[in-house]
């Protein structure tokens, strides 16, 4: 079974250590939330994998998937590093 973490700052959302995103929420569906997690598929652009975090209505962010597995996991990318 792969263990998931929630990600800081966006409730809805968990991230797995190999970089599996889910959802609690199905898009669209702003009031209703619902049990299991739902797995989203990133987007890919440039040869890097994307997703759109939102935290609120239509308040969202996108990140790399890494960078969502680094800051749930260990902390928040260094200063002067690229995640």
């Amino acid at each position: 079974m792969i263990k998931i973490k929630r990600i800081p700052g966006y409730p809805d959302y968990a991230v797995s250590r190999i970089g599996g995103v889910y959802s609690s929420r199905i898009y669209g569906c702003r009031e209703r939330k619902i049990g299991p997690w739902w797995k989203l598929k990133p987007v890919v652009s440039l040869g890097r994998l994307y997703v759109d975090l939102y935290n609120g209505p239509k308040k969202h962010k996108r990140f790399v998937v890494p960078q969502v597995v680094l800051m749930t996991f260990v902390s928040s990318c260094p200063d002067g590093m690229e995640c």
